[in-house]
């Protein structure tokens, strides 16, 4: 699956609402993938063109919220592949259509 057909499948599998009460475990799974891929030499930080701040709030704060359009952005950034871009997209706590 290129890129393309990938986030034309996670457009189409995910609504863009959240689900209210949700475990939100979105940093947990983005930090399993991301660590994995810079220790494997596939991304580096510049690959996913997010400011220092975001990225410090995004390890640092209990909950950070971004929306489908951008956790679809950063799954193509990372090169994750369907199974891992729907498991950060859930995670999120994005339900399927």
């Amino acid at each position: 699956m290129d890129l393309l057909q990938l986030k034309e499948h996670l457009e189409a599998t995910f609504v863009d609402e959240t689900i209210e009460e949700v475990d939100y475990k979105f940093k947990n799974v983005f930090f399993k993938h991301y660590d994995r891929k810079i220790l494997a030499g596939e991304i580096s930080f510049k690959n996913l063109r997010m400011s220092a701040d975001k990225f410090i709030l995004l390890s640092t704060a209990q909950e950070v919220r971004f929306s489908r359009r951008k956790i679809i952005d950063l799954c193509l950034r990372m090169n994750l592949n369907k199974d891992e871009s729907e498991e950060l997209i859930e995670s999120a706590g994005f339900q399927r259509v």
